[in-house]
C-alpha cells in the first residue's frame, strides 16, 4: 500500500516539475521578448538609450533636471 501511495507521489511530482519547467520556458520567452523591445520604448518615455559595449557596467541615465 505504501509503495503504491509513494508511486503515485513521485508521479504527480514529475507532473509538477514538467509543468513548473514549462512555465519557466515561457516566463523567459516573454523576458527575451520585453528585453528586445526595450530599446524601442524607452525614448519614448524620454530615456535616451546609449551604445553599450561588454565591458559596461554602468548604463547612462537622463538627470531629473534635464
Amino acid at each position: 500500500m505504501r509503495l503504491g501511495e509513494g508511486k503515485l507521489v513521485s508521479t504527480e511530482l514529475k507532473g509538477w516539475l514538467g509543468q513548473v519547467e514549462m512555465d519557466k520556458s515561457v516566463a523567459r520567452a516573454e523576458i527575451d521578448r520585453l528585453v528586445d523591445d526595450l530599446p524601442d520604448v524607452l525614448p519614448a518615455l524620454g530615456i535616451e538609450v546609449a551604445a553599450q559595449t561588454p565591458e559596461d557596467t554602468v548604463i547612462a541615465l537622463p538627470h531629473a533636471s534635464d
